[in-house]
């Protein structure tokens, strides 16, 4: 957890959105319990941690790679 936040802060467009939510300005960003930047979803406000760039060839790796997108899937379904 301690190093996506990291990659959340060495990330350009989320330390434009981490200084909208940090001031209280109205808006989809904020930041949850565990200190992730959060997007607040319009339509049924629930919470989407945002993916720093860094990290998207990585997430998408395992989503996609066999032996690890099941375990994703299941935990995604377990914890929603």
């Amino acid at each position: 957890m301690e190093k996506y936040i990291e990659a959340q802060a060495a990330d350009l467009w989320c330390q434009v959105m981490a200084t909208k939510a940090d001031e209280g300005q109205r808006g989809r960003f904020k930041r949850d319990d565990r200190g992730l930047l959060v997007r607040i979803a319009p339509l049924d406000l629930s919470e989407r941690v945002l993916l720093p760039t860094a990290l998207r060839p990585r997430i998408l790796h395992l989503a996609h790679f066999r032996a690890s997108s099941a375990t994703l899937l299941l935990h995604a379904c377990i914890s929603h």
